[in-house]
C-alpha cells in the first residue's frame, strides 16, 4: 500500500488533473447548449479550466517527484562517498541494525542501486533506522548490503 509512493503521488496528480480537463470541457458544452449567447462564456471555461486543472497539477506531480529523486538519493548516498567508492564506515554503521532478506525470485531488470541494467535481480527488504524500503538489487549490491538469497 505504500509502496513506492512518488509514482503513486505523481499517478494522482494526473488522474485529478484529467478529472479537472474532462470535468471543465463537459461544463463548457452545458454552459454553450442554451443558445449563442453563451458560446464565449462557455469556452473561456473549457480552455481556463483545463489550464487551471493542468498547471495545478504541477505542485502534486512534483512533490511525487521530489519523494523518488530524494529516495534514490538516498540509497546513492549510503553506499557512495564523493570519490564514487563505497564509504565502508557508513555502510558498516547503517547495516548494524539491519534486516536484509528477499521477496522474490530472480528477474533481468535494472538495480535500483547501482543502476546495472539488463542484470537479475531480487526484490529485497531493507529495514534499518531509515525505515523499510523495498528495492531490486544486483547479486553485487546484495553482497555489499550483506543480503542472502
Amino acid at each position: 500500500m505504500f509502496k513506492n509512493i512518488g509514482g503513486k503521488i505523481k499517478k494522482l496528480s494526473e488522474i485529478v488533473t484529467w478529472m479537472g480537463i474532462i470535468t471543465s470541457v463537459i461544463l463548457g458544452i452545458i454552459i454553450m447548449s442554451p443558445g449563442d449567447t453563451m458560446i464565449l462564456a462557455g469556452l473561456i471555461v473549457i480552455v481556463l479550466g483545463c489550464f487551471a486543472s493542468w498547471t495545478s497539477s504541477f505542485l502534486l506531480y512534483g512533490y511525487g517527484q521530489l519523494i523518488e529523486n530524494t529516495d534514490r538519493l538516498l540509497l546513492l548516498h549510503i553506499g557512495e562517498n564523493d570519490k564514487n567508492e563505497p564509504d565502508l564506515e557508513q555502510i558498516e554503521e547503517t547495516h548494524k541494525s539491519s534486516v536484509h532478506t528477499t521477496k522474490a525470485p530472480s528477474k533481468v531488470g535494472k538495480c535500483d542501486i547501482c543502476g546495472k541494467e539488463s542484470t537479475p535481480v531480487f526484490y529485497c527488504t531493507i529495514k534499518d533506522d531509515l525505515g523499510t524500503r523495498y528495492r531490486n538489487m544486483c547479486t553485487e549490491c546484495m553482497q555489499n548490503w550483506d543480503i542472502k538469497k
